[in-house]
């Protein structure tokens, strides 16, 4: 099911930082383990408007978010990789947050665990794949099968690849990774993609260019011209 971060916090797409905070601060208030103790319903809301604040409230998740929508977010980003970097500290005046966030997430604020609470088993080792993917096929999106080599064996893997995705972004590919030593989760396949040039089109974010050869009669007095799409 998609998630709507927006909708999550009651906030409009074009709300602005200080908003999104104070929208997440009445929830967070509203929703805290403290004032709900041993109702689930209450803790799992808190977690949910949380993650909504850490993807909103950082700049390159909110872009990355914002242009690929909830299923090619959540392609790019774990879990952890949505807390990492995220500070709740003034939310919870400066304290107090770490706390929560271990007890809830089995780690303090970004993924860094507190020697306080116990760890929690190691995550196998993320692998990384490139691939390269025809420009076609970056700008309108699509299913890719991909031939992934592991342990000595070849294993087909069915990949989502998001309309508008660009060089050097990655996609992931939950427990396809290295194993946990520690009897944790299986590590992640990255796909750090690669798009082909196309012999017709130039790509500029989110627009397309195409060259035209016009006789110069036809620039002075106008001409039609067929251009590939």
């Amino acid at each position: 099911m998609a998630t709507d971060y927006y909708a999550t916090l009651g906030v409009d797409k074009s709300a602005s930082d200080p908003e999104i905070k104070k929208a997440y601060r009445k929830l967070a208030v509203k929703y805290h383990p403290d004032k709900n103790a041993g109702d689930k319903k209450a803790e799992e809301r808190f977690k949910e408007i949380s993650e909504a604040y850490a993807v909103l409230s950082d700049t390159e998740k909110k872009q990355q978010y914002d242009q690929f929508g909830d299923s090619g977010f959540h392609q790019r980003y774990s879990q952890e990789d949505i807390f990492r970097g995220a500070d709740f500290g003034d939310i919870f005046g400066g304290g107090g947050g770490d706390d929560i966030f271990s007890q809830l997430f089995g780690g303090g604020r970004g993924g860094q665990r507190r020697p306080n609470y116990q760890r929690q088993p190691a995550k196998g080792q993320d692998y990384v794949m490139r691939l390269n993917i025809p420009f076609r096929q970056a700008v309108s999106g699509g299913e890719r099968m991909v031939n992934y080599q592991h342990n000595g064996q070849t294993e087909k893997i069915q990949v989502r690849i998001p309309i508008g995705i660009e060089t050097g972004q990655k996609l992931r590919v939950s427990g396809k990774g290295g194993p946990s030593q520690s009897g944790g989760k299986t590590g992640d396949l990255l796909l750090e993609i690669t798009v082909d040039k196309d012999p017709n089109f130039t790509r500029d974010i989110n627009n397309l260019t195409v060259q035209v050869v016009v006789p110069f009669t036809g620039l002075c007095l106008g001409t039609s011209a067929t251009v590939t799409t």
